[in-house]
């Protein structure tokens, strides 16, 4: 009966579970870190790679938007995008442009009643919003009385009798004036 009784078993008995331990914690402290390792690796190769596909595309883009068909296909819809987007709006104007007469019955009866009896029109022009009177009296108060009807008449602005020419017994005046309601529908 002879058996050895060893006094250290305990201690090296705790000091194998520790060491199992430690092999354990290096060993997933390692696959964890390897790991990480690896996919930074697999990140870092992937985006290498679509950094370079993504430049092959901008290459192929590049040489896409040079052709003269591309260019020409994207400045059609540049122009369809600017008439989708305005194109109501000028439509409208025009449609108000047209409906508004400006010459019409009423702007002659409104000069005929401006005119003293003894003149005539000889010319009658519409520039813009500018109307040009030209005609012939038989005095320079009946131009006068014309200037000073047209400035006293709601429809004209800027009366200005510009030329008087005198030629035997009629005088020829130029006459310009702004018709209001023209500048109005040109402000839209």
């Amino acid at each position: 009966m002879n058996k050895e009784y060893n006094f250290f078993y305990p201690y090296i008995q705790k000091s194998r579970r520790m060491a199992r331990i430690r092999l354990g914690l290096i060993i997933a402290l390692s696959v964890i870190i390897g790991s990480m390792f690896i996919i930074q690796l697999f990140t870092f190769l992937y985006s290498k790679e679509m950094k370079n596909k993504l430049s092959a595309l901008e290459n192929e883009l590049s040489f896409l938007e040079r052709n003269p068909d591309v260019q020409r296909y994207n400045e059609t819809v540049r122009k369809y995008e600017i008439l989708t987007q305005y194109g109501e709006i000028i439509t409208n104007i025009d449609q108000s442009i047209q409906s508004t007469d400006v010459i019409d019955i009423e702007l002659f009866n409104t000069l005929e009643r401006c005119f003293p009896a003894n003149m005539n029109i000889t010319s009658l022009s519409l520039n813009m919003h500018e109307l040009s009177i030209q005609g012939n009296g038989t005095s320079i108060k009946d131009i006068a009385d014309l200037e000073n009807n047209l400035r006293n008449n709601a429809l004209f602005d800027r009366i200005h009798v510009s030329v008087i020419n005198r030629n035997e017994n009629k005088i020829a005046f130029s006459a310009a004036c702004l018709i209001k309601d023209v500048r109005k529908n040109e402000a839209q």
